[in-house]
C-alpha cells in the first residue's frame, strides 16, 4: 500500500446560523485536498482549494472517479435550497467541475450515491426533504429532482419545530434508502426504483427512535443485519436489527462521559476497517467514545476519550485502519489519532491547522 492516502476536506466558506441559533464565520475557502503519511501520521495541504460556497459534506462515488459535495445554502441562484456539485476527480487529485443542480431545499448536509452510480440522493436539512436524480454515464443528475417532503415536528421546540432530514443512507442491498430525520425522531426507509432513479414514496416505512433523539447519521454493517444510529440530540448510539425494511431496537448506549447536557450534541459515527470496534464523536464534551463490537453486533464501552479539537463535527479512519483524524470545526485544526488494533483504543499524535474542517473523506 501507498503510504501516501489523499483526503478531501469540505468546509465552511460563508457565515451560516446553525439549528441551534448560533451564528457561524466559516474561514475554508471551499474543498481543500490535503495529503497524509500513513507511516508518520502526518499532513500537508496540496495544491489550492477548489473554491465553491459552504461544501459542508462530500463524499465519492464507489468507482472513485467522482466526488460529489453539497453546498449549504439557504438561497441558490436566487431561490430558496442549496446546491449539489458533481466532480470528476483528475489523477493529479484536482477536481474538475461536471454538473450542478438546486437540490429544492434549504440547507443540504448530506448526499450518497449507489454502488452502480445510478442514482444520487440528498439530504436537505433546514427543508426538511430529500432529492433523488438519476445518473448519467458520466455521473451527472438527469433532468428534475424528484423531492420529498417530510412533514411534522417533534418534541423539542428548538430543535424540532419542523422535519430536518440529516442524512441518507443506502441498506447494503441497496433496495432501501433510509433517511435520518432529526426533527421528527425518525428513520424513513424508501423502497428504491434504480431503473427510474427514483424512490417509491408512497411505499415508505417510518421507525421512531424515541422522543428528542434526533437522528444524524446511520452505517450498516457489511452483513447488513445490524444498523448503528448516532443520536444527535439525546447524545446515543442506538444498535438496531435489520431485515428486508424492517428495524428493531437492540440496544441504547450513552456517547458521552460526563453525562447528558443540552450544550453536548452527538456528531459523526464509523466503524473500524475490521468492524471489531465503533467510534462515535460528540460536540461541546468535545469526545470520541469507543465501543468494542461483539459477535452479535451489540457493543460494549472501551473508553470515551478527548477529540484533540474543538467541536469534532466529522472524522475520519484512513486507508490503512491504522489513524482516525478527527476534524475540529471551531478549532480549525485536525487532530491524527493512532488506533491501537487490538483494543480499539486512540492516542493523540497531532493536531494539524486546517480551516473550519466539516467533512473528511479519504480516497481509498
Amino acid at each position: 500500500m501507498n503510504q501516501i492516502a489523499r483526503f478531501y476536506v469540505g468546509t465552511y466558506s460563508r457565515p451560516l446560523i446553525f439549528g441551534t441559533g448560533e451564528v457561524f464565520e466559516g474561514k475554508g475557502k471551499g474543498i481543500h485536498t490535503y495529503l497524509f503519511d500513513m507511516e508518520k501520521g502526518t499532513l500537508m495541504e496540496e495544491g489550492a482549494p477548489t473554491e465553491t460556497a459552504n461544501p459542508s459534506f462530500v463524499s465519492l462515488s464507489a468507482d472513485k472517479e467522482l466526488l460529489y459535495a453539497v453546498n449549504e445554502l439557504t438561497t441558490f441562484k436566487g431561490k430558496k435550497g442549496g446546491a449539489l456539485n458533481i466532480y470528476r476527480r483528475e489523477k493529479n487529485g484536482e477536481l474538475t467541475l461536471l454538473s450542478q443542480k438546486a437540490t429544492g431545499g434549504e440547507d443540504p448536509c448530506h448526499v450518497v450515491t449507489d454502488r452502480e452510480r445510478k442514482m444520487v440522493l440528498v439530504s436537505n436539512y433546514s427543508g426538511g426533504s430529500l432529492a433523488v436524480w438519476p445518473l448519467d454515464k458520466d455521473g451527472a443528475p438527469v433532468g428534475e429532482a424528484q423531492v420529498i417532503q417530510h412533514t411534522g415536528k417533534g418534541r423539542n421546540p428548538a430543535r424540532q419545530e419542523g422535519p430536518h432530514v440529516h442524512s441518507i443512507t443506502l441498506t447494503r442491498d441497496e433496495k432501501f434508502a433510509v433517511t435520518a430525520d432529526l426533527g421528527l425522531d425518525e428513520l424513513v426507509l424508501y423502497p428504491v426504483d434504480k431503473k427510474q432513479g427514483r424512490l417509491k414514496e408512497a411505499e415508505k416505512i417510518i421507525f421512531p427512535t424515541g422522543e428528542e433523539t434526533g437522528p444524524r447519521l446511520i452505517l450498516f454493517n457489511r452483513k447488513g443485519d445490524r444498523c448503528y444510529v448516532a443520536c444527535e440530540l439525546s447524545c446515543e448510539v442506538l444498535v438496531l436489527s435489520y431485515e428486508n425494511g424492517n428495524f428493531t431496537l437492540l440496544q441504547t448506549l450513552s456517547t458521552l462521559k460526563n453525562g447528558w447536557s443540552p450544550e453536548n450534541t452527538a456528531a459523526d459515527i464509523h466503524l473500524s476497517k475490521d468492524e471489531k470496534f465503533l467510534y462515535v464523536s460528540s460536540r461541546g464534551e468535545d469526545t470520541i467514545a469507543v465501543y468494542q463490537v461483539q459477535e452479535d453486533g451489540l457493543l460494549s464501552l472501551v473508553e470515551i476519550v478527548p477529540a484533540g479539537v474543538k467541536t469534532p463535527r466529522n472524522f475520519a479512519i484512513d486507508p490503512s485502519g491504522k489513524w482516525l483524524l478527527a476534524g475540529g470545526q471551531n478549532s480549525d485544526t485536525v487532530a491524527v489519532h493512532a488506533v491501537d488494533p487490538e483494543t480499539g483504543k486512540l492516542t493523540l499524535t497531532g493536531t494539524f491547522e486546517v480551516p473550519t474542517p466539516v467533512c473528511l473523506c479519504f480516497e481509498p
